[in-house]
C-alpha cells in the first residue's frame, strides 16, 4: 500500500487492465517535488492533510467463480451420495412450482435435436435433447431477481414459500450447463456459469436476460432457439416453461461430469414411465399447498407430444375449509412477525378429510388431518422463543402440521417426514408426517440444535402430535364394525420403531396429549357394543391377555380395552399413569365388587368352578403368590361343599383337601381340590393367612378316640398323612398329639397305639438279624399290615422306632433277650453265629460298659475255637491264637492250659477285647518258642515256618512292631541256620543273589537251592542277609578278573557287567577313578583299508584291551549308524565298543566324550595326510576319500563364527594348508586355499593350473565348510588378481610370457573384468599386475589404456606402455568402460585423459533453433521414455540406484549445439600437439554442473552410424561422469536409432528388459519336464552338444528334467570319440555340476506345422521310391551301425555303456519311430544280428556281468567279517528284485539331521533365535525324510532339492511298511502351527510390521522342536530297522 495525496472527487476507478505491481510500487514510492516540499518545507496541519488523501491499492480480494460455487452447492446437497437422482430433481422443481402457487405441472422430455441454423454460434451445441418443465404460474420481478442469487434463501421472508436456502434450483446443473426459462412469454432468463454460451456473460453476471416486450426482434432473429420452448404444444400465457439442455458427452464441464448420450436419454424416459416414479409422484403431491396435478410427456423425433403419466390429487370435502384456514393462518402469521399479535393469540384448528391420488393405473385413498396453530399448553419459555423467533426478519416458518394414513391397504406404509414435499427421512411411524420443518441445506436431516432445533421441537409437540391425535379420534368415528378396529390399531405408533430420538419424542408427546386432553380414543367392546373412552377411564389388556378375566371384569362394570396392542404402545411410549389388566389390578377390582356370600358358585358372576380357578390363577401371578394374606376379602374361596366364600383370616380353611376324610363331617373347613391346584403353598404361613395346613395337632383335637371309623383303613390313610407331614428325625415330638390313636401293627396281628408298643422290638434297621430274632421267638413290629403303595414298611418302621426298642442297636438287642426271660440257648446255626458276631461287634464299646450285657453275650454259642466248633465262653477262659502260627505242635502246647483256644478273626478283635479275651503275639511266639527249637524241626515244618514268617509275620512286624523289635527279629533271623544245603544248615548270608550275575566273578559264595530262587522268596531272603552287591574292592577285583578271561565274547559280557555295576552302584570316587584306568574292555576293529591302517595305525592296537579313560562313546545305538567315531579319529582318541553304556558320572570321571572334538578330527586328518604315501592303490585312495568325507561331514557341524577367540574356528582355519582335497582324477591332493568352489562356466579351471583348481563335484556339499577353511567361494576379482600377481613374480617385468602362460594370463584378465562387472564384486588385492601388449607383466598403474585408436596412432612414439588388448582376452567390451570397475588406486590411465581434445566450431548450423535435426535430438535426449530405457539397460546395483537416478537427470540439462564443421586439437599436459588438427562429427564438453553436446548437422534423424555411435558415447559419458556405472554404448545406439517411443518399447522387449513376463523366459535347470512336453525330446546318437545348450536329462527313476550343458569333460581328451560316448558336465539345479554321458541326454526337437508334416511325408515317399533303385544309403547306414558297435564292444573300459548303446540304437532305427520305413526296417534287422555277433565276440567276464564294482568302500562288510579282500563275494540281487536303498548314502543325511537337531535344541535352550530354531527344525525334518527315501528307495533329483514336505511324504508313503500314518499325523500338527522355512526367515510374509522375532515365541518353538523330535525318532527307528534287516539278510 502506498499513500499519496489525492482529492476525494478524483478517486481512481477500478480498471480491468493488469498493472505491473513492481512498476506501480516504484512509481508511488518515488516522491514528487511537491511531496518533498510537503515533507520538509512548510509547516502544515498533518491531520488536515490526511483528510485530502486516499490510498491506492492494486486489485485484490476473495473471488470464487460461479462454476466452483455451484459445484460446491451440489456437493453440499448430494453429500456422500454418487449424485442427485431424477426424483430429487423433480422434487425440487415441484417445490418451486408449489411456491409459485401453480396448480398444474408438466415434465416434458424433448428427445429431438433441434435445428441450430437460426441461433447464435455459442448456442449451437445446446440444441440437443432437453428436459422441459412447464407450470401454470408466472415469475414476478421479485422472483426473477431472487433466482439469480446463489445459496441465498430468496423466500426466507415469505411465509407462503416452502424454500429456505435458495439452493434447490441448482440441482438442475447436474443435467445441464445452461438452464433457461420463459415466463408468461415475456421474460427469457439464461444461466451461464461457464461464460461460454451467452454472449456478454461475465463473472459478475454469469448469464443473460431478454425482455421480449422490449426486444421484439429477438424471437424473429433466433426462431430455432425459441422453438425449444415448445410453442404450440404447451401454453405460454400465464405460464412458465423451463428448458434444461442435456449435457452432451463431449462437453468439458467444470460443474459436473454427468453426460447424456442417446442411451442415457432413453434410460431417463424409462425412469419417467416406471411404476416407482408413479408412486413417487403420488407421495409428492400429498401435502403440497396448491399443486394438485403432475404430468409427464415425451417428444420423439417426429415432434409429437405424447403423454405418458398423469397424477392428480382430489379432495372431496373440506377443501374450502382448508383454504380458509390457510389464508387465516398466513394473515395471523404476518401479524405475528410484525408484532401485532402474540403467539398464544394465533388461532388453532384441526381438520380431517379424505384425499385421493390417482393416475391411469393406480388410485390411493388417504385420510389426512391438517392442524393449524399451536395446540395444548405452550410453556412460557416456548412462548418467549416464538415471539423472538418470528421477530427475526429471516424466519417465516408456518405453524402447520399434518398426518396422513393410507386406507384400504393390507400393507403398512413406510412413514416419511414431509416439509410439504417428501424428505429422505424415514420416521418409523405408520403414517406420513408433514410440517414446516427447519431442515439442513442437504435436505436429508432435520435441525435438532440452535433455534431451528427448538422450532422443530415446538412444531412437533404442539402441532404435529395434536394433529395425529385428532386424526385417530376422527378416524375412530368412521369405524362401523369390529373388523375395522384392527385397521385403527395399525395406525397407533410404536415407540420402538421410531428411527431417532426426535420421532420417539413425537410418539411420547402423542400419547401424553391423548391423556391430558381426555380424548375418547380407546375402543371398548362389550358384546356387540363398541364405544370409545378416555385412556384414564380404561383398563388395558396386556400381551398375555386372559379373556376369562376380562369378561369377569366387564361383568363387574369395568371398561376393559381387549386389544393388547393399545396398552402395549402406551407402555412403550413410557406412559406410566394407565391401568392394565394385571393380577394386582384384578385383585383390587375383585375386592371392590359387591357380592352377597356365601352363595353357590353357579349363582355368582363366575358361573362355575373353572372360571373361579382361572381368575384365582391369574390373581396368583401377582404379589399374592408371595403373600396369601392379600386374599382376605377376595370372593374366591371355593370349599368342598361347592360354596363360594370370602377368604377370611378369622376363619381360615385347610388346603389339604385330600386329607378331608380324616376329619369326618368337616367339608366346609377344606378348600375345593380345583382351588388347591392353583396354590403353591410355602412351607410356613403367617398367622393372619386365610389358608393353613392340616397338622397332627388339628387331627388330635378333631378326631375322638371312640370314633367307630378308626379302623385299618383309617390307619393306612393316617400313615399317608404322617409320611407327608412328619419329619422322621423329629417323629417322637410331632406324633405325640396322635400317640393315643391306633398306628402300630405287631407280629401277633394287633394294631395298637404308639404308647402301647414301647416294649416291642423294632427291626426296621436290623433286617439281617430278622431270622435270628424270629428263631429266638421275640415279639416285634410287623409294619407290612399297614404298608401301601405310598407308605412302605420301611417308612413305618423308621417312624415307629423312636417309640420302640431298636433291634439295630446291639445293646437293645441284648436287652430284649435279657428282658424276654428266654432260657439258655444251646445251639445256633453257623451262619447265624457269624452274623451275630458281626452284629455285636458294631457296639463293642456299649457292651464293654455293661457287665450284664457282657454276660448275656458270652452265654451265646457263637465263638469258634481252633478246631472249628462254636461254643459259649461264659464258663471258661478264652485265648485268641495268632492265625499266622501253624497249629501243629503249638496246639498241643496250648492244650496243657485250662483255656478255650479261639481262632483269630481280625474283624472281631474289638469285640474280643470288650469281652476280656487274651491274644498271644506271633512275634513273641517265634522269638520265645519256635526259633530256639528250629533245628529240631523236620524240613517240611521248617519250610512251613519260613513261609509263615515270609507271608504273615513280616507284614505284621512292619505294620505294628517298633524299630527295636524289628531289628531284634531280623538280627535273630540273620544268625539262624535255616537253609539246608547238602547235610548242613547254612545261614542266608552264605548265598549269592541269583539275579546279580557280577557276583559269579567272586569265589566263596554258594548258589541258592532251586526252591528259594523264585520271585516270592528273593525279596525276603535279601532282607534276611542274602549277598546282593559288591564292595569297592570287590568291584576292582571283578575288573581284574575280566582281563584274565580268554574268550573275547565272554570277556565282553563280563566287562559289561562291571560297567553296569559301576554306573548304577554307590562307589567311592577314588574307586571309580581306579576302575577307569584298568584295561578290561575288548576293542572293536577299525573298518578301513589295511594299507590306510598300516600307514596311520590306531592309538591303541585293536588286539589289546582298552580302558575308559579319555575315550569316546556312542550316545545310543542309533548314533552308531550315524556318527562313525572310529572313522573320525582312530589315530587321536580310542573309541569304546558299541555295546558300552556308561553313566554320566562315570563319563565325567573318565573324561569320556560323546563325540570327538574338532581338534581330534582335524589332527586325525592331518595325520592321515602326512602319513599317506604319494603313490597308493586305488582301493586305498578310495578309502582315504571316504574317511575324509566322514570327517568333513563332522566338521560342518561345529561353530563357524571365525572369531579370533573361538578355539574350534582356529582349529578349522589350521586346515587351510592340509592337502586333503583330491583333484585331477582324484590322484592329486591339494590344499583348500588352492580350490575354487564355484568356477564360472566360461572359465576353464585347467587353464589356470597350477595356480587354481576347481572344486571336485562330489565335494559340493562341503562348500560352506571349505569356504570357512580358506577355499575361494567363487572365482572373484581377487583370485584372478593373485594369479596375475603370481605370473608377475614368476616372470618379472622383463621376461615375456610363454605360450601356456599367455593363455593363463589371458584367462585371468578375462575372469578379472568379467567378475568385476557382476553386481557386488569388488577388487581388494593390492598391487594389481596386468599383461602389456608386448606379453610382459607390469603393474597396472604403469599402464595406459588406448581408448582411442586415432590418438594412439597419432602419438605412438610418446613412450607409453599400453595394456594388452582386451579382445585378445575374449572380451568384447571397450577397455575404457571396464577399467572403471577397478579401484582408483590401481586403475590404468586412459590415453584420452593424458591427451585432451579442444574443439572450435568453424561453421554453425544456419537454421539455429529451428533446425528439425537439432530438435529431434533434443526431444529424444530429454524424453522420459529414453531415460527409462537407459535405466533398464544400465543394470545398476541396488545401493547405487539413488545416485544413478540423479546422474540420469543430467540428460535433461544437456545443451545440444548443431554445426556443419567443427575442428578438434590435441593437448598433452596443456601443450598443443603439432599436426593434431582433425575434423570431428561429434564432441562433448561435460562438467558436473553442465554438459554441452556438439552434433554435426544431417538431413534425417538420427544421422549416420558413425554419428550415432559418437552421440551414444557422449550420452554415456554424461551419465557416467564419475565412471561409477557401466552402460553398454551399443544399447544406447540401438535406442537412439528407434524412430518412435513404441520402437523403444519393442527393443526393450526383445532384450528381455520389459517387466512383463512372456513365453521367452527359459526354464530353471532341474525343472521337471511334463509328460506332454517329453514327446518333443528325441535321442540322436550323432548329436554333439554345445556349452550353454538346454537338454533333457533322464534321472534314475526315468523322470526327465531340464539341464544345461556346462562343458565337455576331459575324460575323452586325446581320442576321437563318437558323440554318444562323450561325457559332459551338466547344471541340473543342484548347485554343483553333474557328470553325465550323452546317452542320458535328449535334444529338444522343433515342432512342425501340419503342412510341413504333410510335405515331409510326401518327400519320404519319394525317397522310398529311389531306395528301391539305389541301396547305397542302406549299405552306408549298416556300415555305420557295425562300426559303432565294434568300437564300443571292443573297448573293455566301455563295457558299462553297452546296454545304453543297444537301447539308443534300437530306439533310433525302430520302424515305428523312424520316418523312412524302408531304411529303418533294413537297418533294424541288421542291428539285431550285429548285436548278437559282437556280443558273443566280445563277451564279458562273470564279475563284469554280475554288476558294476562299488566305487565307495563298503565298511559294513568289514564290520561283518574283516577286509573286503578276505570276504567271499556274494551274488548281487537283480535291480528289479532289490528292495533296499543305499543305507551308506543315507548316513550323510542322518548325521547332518542329527547335528541340526542339536543346534536347534541349543538355540531353544539359549533363549535366542527362536525363528532360527524353527527353521533348523524344518531342515531336520526335510533331511531325515530324504534319508528315509535314500535308505529304503531311490532319491530323485527333484526330491533331493525340494523344500515341500508333501512331496517327500508321498515318496515315503509308497515305501512298504513305512510309518505313514504316524508321520502324516505329525506333519498335520506341524502344518497347523503354520511354520515352514520360508515364513520363518522372511519378515515380509508376516502381517503388519511384525518380524519373525515377534511371531516365533519360545512356546511355539518348543512345540515345533517337540514334533521334530517325534518325527526324527519315528523315521530313524524305521531306517535302523531296515538296516538290521539288511544285515540279517546278508
Amino acid at each position: 500500500m502506498v499513500i499519496s495525496p489525492q482529492p476525494k472527487s478524483n478517486a481512481t476507478a477500478p480498471t480491468n487492465e493488469k498493472a505491473n505491481p513492481r512498476k506501480v510500487y516504484e512509481d508511488k514510492i518515488t516522491p514528487k517535488p511537491a511531496e518533498v516540499a510537503l515533507g520538509h518545507g512548510e509547516l502544515v496541519d498533518f491531520s488536515t492533510h490526511m483528510k485530502s488523501i486516499r490510498p491506492t491499492f492494486n486489485r485484490f480480494g476473495q473471488h470464487e467463480p460461479a462454476t466452483v460455487r455451484i459445484k460446491n452447492i451440489i456437493a453440499q446437497y448430494v453429500g456422500d451420495r454418487d449424485g442427485c437422482g431424477i426424483e430429487e430433481l423433480v422434487k425440487e422443481l415441484v417445490q418451486n412450482s408449489d411456491d409459485a402457487q401453480a396448480t398444474e405441472m408438466h415434465f416434458i422430455l424433448d428427445k429431438r435435436k433441434l435445428s441450430n441454423e437460426r441461433v447464435w454460434e455459442e448456442w449451437k451445441s445446446m440444441q440437443g435433447p432437453a428436459l422441459c418443465v412447464h407450470n401454470n404460474s408466472v415469475f414476478s420481478d421479485k422472483d426473477i431477481e431472487s433466482i439469480q442469487k446463489l445459496g441465498v434463501g430468496s423466500k426466507s421472508q415469505d411465509p407462503d414459500k416452502t424454500g429456505q436456502f435458495g439452493i434447490g434450483f441448482n440441482v438442475v446443473y447436474q443435467l445441464t450447463d445452461c438452464p433457461i426459462l420463459l415466463s408468461d412469454h415475456k421474460d427469457i432468463c439464461m444461466f451461464d456459469p461457464h461464460l461460454k454460451y451467452v454472449p456478454g456473460a461475465c463473472d459478475e453476471r454469469p448469464g443473460g436476460h431478454v425482455d421480449l416486450q422490449q426486444d421484439g426482434s429477438f424471437a424473429k432473429l433466433f426462431p430455432d432457439f425459441m422453438s425449444g420452448f415448445l410453442r404450440g404444444q404447451v401454453s405460454h400465457a400465464g405460464c412458465t416453461i423451463f428448458r434444461f439442455p442435456l449435457r452432451q458427452p463431449d462437453t468439458n464441464s467444470k460443474i459436473c461430469d454427468m453426460s447424456f448420450a442417446p442411451p442415457d436419454v432413453d434410460a431417463m424416459e424409462s425412469v419417467f414411465q416406471s411404476v416407482e416414479f408413479r408412486m413417487f409422484l403420488h407421495s409428492t403431491i400429498l401435502f403440497t399447498k396448491s399443486l394438485s396435478q403432475v404430468k409427464v410427456s415425451v417428444i420423439e423425433d417426429d415432434g409429437k407430444l405424447q403423454e405418458k403419466v398423469q397424477v392428480k390429487r382430489v379432495i372431496a370435502e373440506s377443501k374450502r375449509q382448508l383454504e380458509a384456514a390457510q389464508r387465516r393462518l398466513s394473515e395471523e402469521l404476518r401479524m405475528l412477525i410484525s408484532g401485532k399479535l402474540k403467539s398464544h393469540q394465533v388461532s388453532h384448528l384441526a381438520i380431517s378429510y379424505h384425499l385421493q391420488t390417482e393416475d391411469d393405473f393406480l388410485r390411493n385413498d388417504w385420510f389426512v388431518n391438517q392442524s393449524f396453530g399451536f395446540h395444548g399448553t405452550v410453556s412460557d419459555s416456548d412462548r418467549k422463543f416464538l415471539e423472538k423467533f418470528y421477530g427475526e426478519e429471516s424466519q417465516k416458518f408456518l405453524p402447520v402440521g399434518g398426518v396422513a394414513i393410507k386406507r384400504n391397504t393390507s400393507n403398512m406404509i413406510i412413514g416419511h417426514a414431509y416439509s410439504f414435499l417428501p424428505l429422505p427421512i424415514n420416521t418409523g411411524l405408520p403414517v406420513h408426517v408433514n410440517g414446516h420443518f427447519a431442515i439442513h441445506s442437504s435436505r436429508r436431516s432435520i435441525w435438532e440444535h440452535t433455534s431451528f432445533g427448538q422450532w422443530n421441537r415446538i412444531l412437533r409437540d404442539h402441532i404435529i402430535a395434536p394433529a395425529y391425535c385428532h386424526l385417530l379420534v376422527d378416524f375412530g368415528k368412521t369405524i362401523t364394525s369390529h373388523s375395522d378396529i384392527k385397521q385403527w390399531t395399525r395406525f397407533l405408533p410404536e415407540a420402538s420403531r421410531a428411527k431417532d430420538e426426535f420421532f420417539l419424542c413425537l410418539v411420547q408427546k402423542l400419547y401424553s396429549y391423548m391423556i391430558s386432553s381426555k380424548l375418547n380414543v380407546i375402543p371398548i367392546t362389550h358384546g356387540k357394543e363398541l364405544t370409545f373412552k378416555p385412556p384414564v377411564d380404561c383398563l388395558f389388556a396386556t400381551t398375555t391377555r386372559n379373556a376369562v378375566v376380562e369378561n369377569v371384569l366387564l361383568k363387574l362394570g369395568q371398561n376393559v380395552c381387549s386389544i393388547p396392542e393399545v396398552g402395549l404402545r402406551f407402555k412403550m411410549a413410557s406412559i406410566a399413569s394407565l391401568k392394565y389388566v394385571t393380577p394386582a389390578v384384578t385383585l383390587e377390582c375383585l375386592k371392590g365388587a359387591s357380592l352377597k356370600l356365601p352363595l353357590a358358585v353357579k349363582e355368582t358372576p363366575f358361573a362355575d368352578q373353572e372360571t373361579v380357578t382361572q381368575v384365582l390363577s391369574f390373581v396368583l401371578q401377582g404379589p399374592v403368590s408371595k403373600n396369601y394374606s392379600l386374599l382376605v376379602d377376595v370372593p374366591l374361596s371355593l370349599t368342598l361343599d361347592n360354596q363360594l366364600r370370602l377368604f377370611s383370616a378369622q376363619s381360615p380353611v385347610f388346603v389339604d383337601s385330600e386329607f378331608g376324610p380324616l376329619c369326618p363331617e368337616k367339608e366346609a373347613l377344606f378348600l375345593h381340590p380345583a382351588i388347591n391346584s392353583c396354590l403353591a403353598m410355602p412351607n410356613t404361613l403367617p398367622l393372619n393367612s386365610p389358608i393353613k395346613y392340616l397338622r397332627c395337632t388339628d387331627i388330635g383335637h378333631l378326631v375322638p378316640v371312640s370314633d367307630s371309623s378308626l379302623n385299618s383303613v383309617w390307619s393306612k390313610h393316617m400313615w399317608r398323612f404322617i409320611k407327608s407331614k412328619v419329619d422322621k428325625s423329629d417323629a417322637l415330638t410331632q406324633l405325640a398329639p396322635v400317640a393315643h390313636l391306633p398306628l402300630a401293627s405287631l407280629s401277633d396281628g394287633r394294631i395298637v397305639s404308639l404308647d402301647e408298643a414301647r416294649d416291642v422290638l423294632s427291626t426296621g434297621e436290623a433286617s439281617k438279624n430278622m431270622q435270628t430274632v424270629t428263631e429266638l421267638g421275640l415279639l416285634r413290629l410287623d409294619s407290612s399290615q399297614l404298608a401301601s403303595e405310598q407308605v412302605t414298611s420301611k417308612d413305618i418302621s423308621q417312624i415307629c422306632t423312636p417309640f420302640m426298642l431298636n433291634a439295630a442297636l446291639p445293646c437293645a438287642f441284648l436287652q430284649a433277650i435279657r428282658n424276654s426271660g428266654l432260657k439258655k440257648i444251646q445251639h445256633v446255626k453257623i451262619e447265624h453265629a457269624e452274623m451275630l458276631l458281626q452284629y455285636l461287634s458294631f457296639d463293642a464299646a456299649g457292651i464293654e460298659s455293661s457287665a450284664d450285657l457282657q454276660s448275656t453275650a458270652k452265654s451265646l454259642p457263637i465263638f469258634e475255637d481252633v478246631d472249628g466248633a462254636y461254643k459259649a465262653i461264659n464258663e471258661v477262659h478264652g485265648v485268641v491264637l495268632d492265625s499266622c502260627i501253624p497249629t501243629r505242635g503249638v496246639t498241643h502246647w496250648m492244650e496243657k492250659s485250662n483255656c478255650l483256644l479261639l481262632k483269630e478273626k481280625s474283624a472281631y478283635n474289638a469285640l474280643y477285647s470288650a469281652l476280656g479275651l487274651e491274644k498271644k503275639n506271633a512275634i513273641d511266639v517265634y522269638l520265645d518258642d519256635i526259633f530256639p527249637n528250629f533245628a529240631t524241626f523236620d524240613s517240611d515244618l521248617r519250610m512251613s515256618h519260613l513261609s509263615g514268617i515270609r507271608t504273615s509275620v513280616i507284614p505284621l512286624l512292619k505294620a505294628y512292631a517298633d524299630s527295636n523289635v524289628q531289628e531284634s527279629f531280623w538280627a535273630r533271623l540273620r544268625t539262624l541256620p535255616c537253609i539246608s544245603l547238602g547235610s548242613k544248615l547254612w545261614q542266608i548270608s552264605s548265598f549269592r543273589d541269583p539275579e546279580v550275575e557280577l557276583l559269579t566273578l567272586l569265589p566263596g559264595l554258594q548258589s541258592l537251592p532251586l526252591a528259594f530262587t523264585d520271585d516270592d522268596w528273593l525279596p525276603f531272603l535279601r532282607q534276611a542277609g542274602l549277598k546282593t552287591d559288591v564292595t569297592d574292592e570287590e568291584l576292582l577285583e571283578c575288573a581284574r578278573v575280566v582281563t584274565s578271561l580268554t574268550t573275547a565274547q565272554f570277556s565282553e559280557k563280563k566287562a559289561k557287567l562291571v560297567l553296569d555295576a559301576a554306573s548304577s552302584g554307590n562307589f567311592q570316587e577314588d574307586t571309580l577313578v581306579q576302575l577307569t584306568k584298568i584295561r578290561f574292555l575288548p576293542q572293536d576293529s577299525v573298518p578301513v583299508n589295511e594299507c590306510l591302517l598300516k600307514s596311520s595305525p590306531p592309538i591303541i592296537p585293536s588286539s589289546e584291551y582298552m580302558s575308559l579313560e579319555g575315550s569316546l562313546v556312542y550316545e545310543n545305538d542309533k548314533d552308531r549308524h550315524i556318527f562313525r567315531h572310529c572313522i573320525l579319529c582312530w589315530t587321536t582318541r580310542p573309541v569304546l565298543p558299541k555295546w558300552v553304556e556308561v553313566s554320566q558320572g562315570l563319563r565325567e570321571l573318565a573324561g569320556i566324550r560323546g563325540s570327538p572334538s574338532v581338534t581330534d578330527v582335524c589332527q586325525h586328518v592331518k595325520s592321515l595326510c602326512s602319513n599317506l604315501p604319494d603313490k597308493v592303490s586305488i582301493a586305498t585312495l578310495k578309502s582315504f576319500r571316504k574317511v575324509i568325507s566322514y570327517c568333513l561331514d563332522f566338521m560342518q557341524n561345529p561353530c563357524k563364527c571365525l572369531k579370533r577367540k573361538c578355539e574350534d574356528c582356529a582349529v578349522l582355519r589350521s586346515m587351510r594348508d592340509v592337502p586333503f582335497i583330491c583333484v585331477k582324477g582324484r590322484q592329486i591332493r591339494v590344499k583348500p586355499t588352492q580350490v575354487v568352489l564355484q568356477m564360472p562356466s566360461d572359465v576353464d579351471a585347467d587353464v589356470l593350473y597350477p595356480y587354481v583348481f576347481g572344486r571336485p563335484s562330489d565335494m559340493a556339499k562341503y562348500d560352506d565348510l571349505l569356504r570357512h577353511i580358506g577355499a575361494a567361494a567363487t572365482a572373484g576379482p581377487d583370485l584372478y588378481a593373485e594369479i596375475l600377481h603370481s605370473l608377475w613374480l614368476d616372470f618379472g617385468s622383463a621376461l615375456p610370457l610363454q605360450t601356456n602362460d599367455k593363455q593363463t594370463a589371458s584367462l585371468a584378465v578375462y575372469g578379472l573384468f568379467t567378475s568385476l562387472t557382476q553386481q557386488g564384486q569388488r577388487l581388494t588385492t593390492r598391487p594389481l599386475c596386468l599383461p602389456t601388449d608386448k606379453a610382459l607383466m607390469s603393474l597396472s598403474t604403469e599402464l595406459v589404456v588406448a581408448d582411442s585408436e586415432s590418438l594412439a596412432k597419432t602419438i605412438k612414439d610418446r613412450g607409453y606402455h599400453y595394456m594388452c588388448s582386451l579382445s585378445s582376452c575374449n572380451i568384447s567390451k571397450p577397455a575404457k568402460e571396464l577399467i572403471c570397475y577397478l579401484p582408483e588406486s590401481v586403475r590404468p590411465r586412459l590415453l584420452s585423459q593424458l591427451v585432451t581434445e579442444k574443439v572450435i566450431v568453424d561453421t554453425p548450423c544456419s537454421l539455429n533453433l529451428d533446425c528439425p535435426f537439432y530438435d529431434a535430438y533434443c526431444t529424444r535426449l530429454r524424453s522420459e521414455r529414453f531415460h527409462q530405457a537407459v535405466w533398464l539397460i544400465a543394470r545398476v546395483p541396488e545401493e547405487n540406484r539413488s545416485q544413478f537416478s540423479n546422474d540420469l537427470g543430467r540428460l535433461k540439462l544437456i545443451e545440444v549445439i548443431c554445426f556443419h564443421v567443427l575442428y578438434g586439437y590435441l593437448s598433452e599436459n596443456g601443450r598443443t600437439l603439432e599436426d593434431s588438427r582433425v575434423e570431428r562429427i561429434c564432441h562433448l564438453d561435460s562438467t558436473i554442473a553442465s554438459a554441452r553436446l556438439y552434433i554435426q548437422h544431417e538431413t534425417i534423424y538420427p544421422g549416420s552410424a558413425a554419428l550415432v555411435n559418437e552421440v551414444a558415447a557422449a550420452v554415456r559419458s554424461v551419465i557416467c561422469y564419475n565412471e561409477n556405472y557401466f552402460i553398454d554404448t551399443g544399447a544406447i545406439v540401438d535406442i537412439l536409432q528407434c524412430e518412435t517411443e513404441a520402437d523403444i518399447d519393442q527393443y526393450l522387449i526383445e532384450k528381455g528388459l520389459n517387466s512383463r513376463e512372456d513365453d521367452m523366459s527359459r526354464p530353471k535347470p532341474g525343472t521337471m519336464i511334463s509328460e506332454g512336453a517329453r514327446e518333443c525330446f528325441l535321442y540322436d546318437p550323432d548329436t554333439l552338444f554345445q556349452p550353454k545348450e538346454y537338454v533333457g536329462f533322464v534321472l534314475k527313476n526315468d523322470d526327465m528334467v531340464y539341464a544345461k550343458i556346462i562343458r565337455e569333460t576331459d575324460q575323452t581328451e586325446g581320442r576321437e570319440m563318437k558323440a554318444l560316448l562323450r561325457v559332459y558336465d551338466l547344471d541340473t539345479g543342484r548347485g554343483y555340476p553333474v557328470q553325465a554321458s550323452a546317452t542320458d541326454m535328449f535334444k529338444e526337437s522343433r515342432r512342425q506345422s501340419l503342412d510341413q508334416c504333410q510335405q515331409l511325408v510326401v518327400s519320404e515317399r519319394n525317397q522310398q521310391s529311389h531306395l528301391g533303385n539305389d541301396s547305397v544309403i542302406i549299405a552306408e547306414a549298416k556300415r555305420a551301425v557295425t562300426k559303432l558297435l565294434e568300437e564300443v564292444y571292443s573297448e573293455p573300459t566301455l563295457w558299462r555303456e553297452r546296454s545304453k548303446i543297444k537301447k539308443m540304437l534300437l530306439l533310433k532305427w525302430h520302424p515305428d519311430k523312424a520316418a523312412n520305413l524302408t531304411l529303418a526296417t533294413e537297418v533294424f534287422k541288421h542291428l539285431k544280428s550285429e548285436i548278437d555277433r559282437v556280443g558273443s565276440k566280445y563277451s564279458l567276464s562273470d564279475d563284469e556281468e554280475e554288476g558294476e564294482e562299488e566305487e565307495i568302500y563298503e565298511w559294513e562288510e568289514e564290520e561283518q567279517g574283516g577286509s573286503p579282500q578276505n570276504n567271499t563275494k556274494q551274488e548281487k540281487p537283480h535291480e528289479s528284485v532289490r528292495k533296499m536303498g543305499d543305507i551308506e548314502a543315507a548316513q550323510v543325511w542322518l548325521r547332518q539331521s542329527a547335528a541340526d537337531l542339536q543346534t536347534a535344541q541349543h538355540l531353544l535352550g539359549s533363549s535366542v533365535g527362536y525363528e532360527w530354531a524353527c527353521y533348523i527344525s524344518c531342515e531336520v525334518i526335510r533331511k531325515i525324510m530324504v534319508a528315509t527315501i535314500v535308505a529304503k528307495s531311490e532319491l530323485t533329483m527333484e526330491l533331493e532339492s525340494t523344500r515341500f514336505p508333501t512331496k517327500l511324504f508321498d515318496a515315503i508313503s509308497r515305501i512298504a511298511d513305512s510309518p505313514k500314518d504316524e508321520l502324516a499325523l505329525h506333519l498335520y500338527q506341524l502344518n497347523k502351527l503354520r511354520v515352514d522355512e520360508t515364513s520363518t526367515r522372511q519378515p515380509g510374509v508376516h502381517t503388519g510390521s511384525r518380524t519373525p522375532a515377534d511371531i516365533f515365541t519360545e512356546e511355539l518353538s518348543s512345540e515345533v522342536l517337540k514334533l521334530t523330535n517325534q518325527i526324527h525318532t519315528l523315521l530313524l527307528d524305521f531306517i535302523l530297522t531296515v538296516d538290521e534287516e539288511a544285515h540279517r539278510d546278508s
